[in-house]
């Protein structure tokens, strides 16, 4: 007998960026149990070197909308990524 467990994905996660001068604003919604780090990189390719942007590292999921700031001057550019912390979420 092979006993069946039923693995629920993680949800797709967006992280959504807005720009009000030299203030971005990020925010998504999380998950209940799974930890999150914002990283971040001033270019745009394969070679960019990602950044952890500072106190955002092992952000707990509350199920809830989450949000930060970040103040970067307005003549330069950031791209961000969401990472879920390998570990940290756990499929019931």
């Amino acid at each position: 007998m092979i006993a069946q467990i039923e693995v629920k994905p993680l949800a797709e996660t967006t992280l959504i960026v807005t720009r009000s001068g030299n203030q971005m604003t990020l925010h998504w919604e999380t998950q209940t149990g799974v930890m999150y780090t914002v990283l971040y990189a001033t270019k745009k390719s394969a070679k960019a070197r990602w950044k952890i942007m500072p106190g955002t590292v092992n952000i707990p999921g509350t199920g809830r909308t989450i949000e930060f700031s970040d103040t970067v001057p307005y003549s330069e550019k950031r791209h961000y990524r969401l990472h879920v912390v390998p570990g940290s979420y756990k499929p019931r």
